[in-house]
């Protein structure tokens, strides 16, 4: 962040290793997202890590407290005029555990999406 300037940093994957189904869901919220929000030149929304400064902290809002808050982050951030930055990493498939990404994420997530929508027409 140092180096680039940016207020806001987010991974973004550049290699992932967590199975065909997650490939799709994701490539699916990304193009929603580009459609929904005009997130051109930003992908993999939910990317991680995040970084931001001090003073992006206390300008962005926040009202998720769910997993859209990675989302969130980045939406507030460009309406606000922050730079926004990615960092390329890798995503390894966790074997310990199934992915979380189920019907009931995905509902949760297009509900926060329609919320966000709403929100920047206002």
């Amino acid at each position: 962040m140092k180096d680039t300037g940016v207020d806001v940093m987010k991974g973004r994957r550049i290699a992932r290793f967590d199975g065909p189904y997650r490939r799709v869901i994701s490539i699916v919220y990304n193009l929603a997202f580009i459609l929904l929000f005009r997130t051109r030149g930003i992908w993999d929304v939910n990317g991680k890590p995040k970084g931001l400064t001090r003073a992006a902290y206390e300008a962005l809002d926040f009202e998720s407290d769910d997993w859209f808050i990675d989302a969130e982050m980045v939406l507030s951030a460009r309406r606000r005029g922050l730079a926004i930055g990615e960092l390329p990493v890798v995503f390894y498939r966790n074997d310990d555990r199934a992915s979380f990404v189920g019907p009931a994420a995905i509902l949760e997530f297009l509900g926060n999406m329609a919320r966000q929508r709403l929100r920047s027409r206002s």
